[in-house]
């Protein structure tokens, strides 16, 4: 059976890669696409940052700089 993944981010190489550590951190499951052209090319395409989509939410709130329970850290 196959995932379904969404984007949550998609921009600069240096922002993606900081956001997936915060995500790592957090214990969600997440990968960069694109990241080479992204590297390459940055006005040209965008590094893309994908996570599970059930996982979506509690990244977006991670990203948010939001804990689990809804609290800005």
């Amino acid at each position: 059976m196959s995932e379904d993944y969404v984007v949550v981010f998609a921009g600069l190489s240096i922002e993606a890669q900081v956001m997936k550590s915060s995500l790592d951190a957090a214990g969600i499951d997440a990968f960069l696409k694109d990241e080479i052209m992204g590297s390459i090319a940055p006005g040209v395409g965008a590094v893309k940052l994908l996570v599970r989509s059930v996982d979506e939410e509690e990244a977006l709130a991670v990203l948010a700089g939001e804990s689990a329970d809804g609290e800005k850290s």
